[in-house]
């Protein structure tokens, strides 16, 4: 699960080699953005509607077949 990388990343980012230490960073932040409850609202509020687009479509449609 992706959230069991976020609490190592801190600790690569400290590591050697230094060069690894802005890759740890956007991992981080991509992975706690992604992660956050509010992100369906916060693309929303900006324009930016997934299931409009052909693959989206079809994750959604899948998404609630399997629900079903």
């Amino acid at each position: 699960m992706p959230w069991y990388l976020v609490w190592a990343l801190p600790f690569v980012a400290i590591g050697r080699p230094r060069a690894l230490a802005p890759v740890v960073l956007v991992a981080t932040a991509w992975l706690v953005i992604g992660g956050l409850p509010q992100l369906p609202g916060i693309l929303h509020s900006f324009g930016y509607f997934p299931t409009r687009l052909p693959t989206g479509l079809a994750n959604h449609n899948e998404f609630v077949r399997l629900l079903q």
